[in-house]
């Protein structure tokens, strides 16, 4: 690990895991057994169930049999909570019991794909502004250790500082390599208007020297990235590239209208590693939230004086 590198947060983590008993949730479990194992955490594992369609002791009698061994651990809770809503009642117990981040991977495929159906995990960022982890439902089973290449995409649409702070957090924290991204937008009649009034870097070239200023203000193991054309498709490309092992987003990246409803799965189920989407500044005006005048040095010179203090999100 080098030098400088924070130790363990005296503040234990907060890990809220959200489940379905489903086989995507399974899989979240080695993810989880390495936070626990690697950093002094608490674990509270919730389950939502439909009074309507399930009786509250069969709820019951799963959650108490849903990952065992978490019992192990110290400070593990398990709560059972009932609405027909789960987003809604996950972040009403979110507004009670804050939590520094929130796990929930994807709803298994099955049969046909619901035009309709409501994204739990989209809601969820909508009505909350803890960090939400999340993996695709496909995805390859998760090696049980830390991983070594961390990336985090850059973009002048949203705010990317959180995003960045966090990421920089984690790599630190691991000793792992920092990977800034950059999807650089198509350019054509369509799209050029909205790239300029954003400042956006027009080719990959450009993107790249302006990610070196990120990477030169950053006392941490760095590589650049950049892709053309802003869609999953392209994130999905450049995360395979890179051999990215954890991906940190913005929520505003990644939540998409789909037939009028709040959707998710293009952007981080694409990416086929574990995806942390971070909210926004909240506190910040939209104006500046999506002010074409964003200063990346700045955003990087507050990340690198928060990397080098013991963070509360690792």
């Amino acid at each position: 690990m080098p030098t400088g590198v924070s130790s363990l947060p005296q503040r234990e983590m907060k890990l809220l895991l959200s489940t379905r008993f489903s086989e995507s949730c399974f899989n979240a479990i080695p993810a989880i057994a390495q936070w626990m194992d690697d950093i002094a955490s608490s674990l509270t594992i919730v389950h939502v169930y439909n009074p309507k369609k399930t009786h509250r002791s069969d709820a019951l009698a799963q959650l108490s049999g849903f990952f065992a061994e978490a019992d192990h651990y110290g400070g593990t809770r398990r709560v059972l909570l009932s609405g027909e809503d789960p987003a809604k009642a996950m972040a009403a117990y979110l507004a009670e019991e804050a939590h520094d981040l929130l796990v929930c991977p994807a709803t298994d495929q099955v049969g046909l794909p619901r035009p309709f159906h409501r994204s739990t995990r989209a809601r969820l960022m909508q009505l909350t502004s803890t960090p939400l982890w999340t993996i695709s439902a496909s995805a390859d089973g998760l090696r049980a250790r830390p991983p070594q290449r961390v990336a985090c995409v850059i973009s002048r649409r949203s705010d990317s500082r959180r995003p960045l702070e966090l990421a920089a957090q984690y790599a630190q924290f691991h000793g792992a390599c920092l990977q800034l991204m950059y999807l650089v937008p198509e350019v054509d009649d369509g799209t050029i208007r909205n790239s300029l009034s954003f400042n956006e870097p027009l080719s990959e070239r450009t993107a790249a020297r302006e990610l070196g200023k990120l990477v030169d203000a950053l006392s941490l193991t760095c590589e650049i990235y950049t892709a053309r054309g802003v869609c999953s498709r392209s994130l999905a490309d450049m995360v395979s590239r890179a051999r990215t092992e954890l991906l940190f987003i913005g929520k505003n990246e990644v939540l998409r209208r789909k037939l009028w409803l709040p959707d998710v799965a293009s952007f981080t189920d694409s990416a086929g590693c574990p995806v942390v989407c971070v909210d926004h500044d909240r506190s910040a005006p939209l104006s500046r939230l999506f002010s074409a005048r964003v200063s990346e040095r700045a955003v990087v010179r507050r990340a690198a004086n928060t990397v080098s203090t013991e963070s509360s999100m690792i």
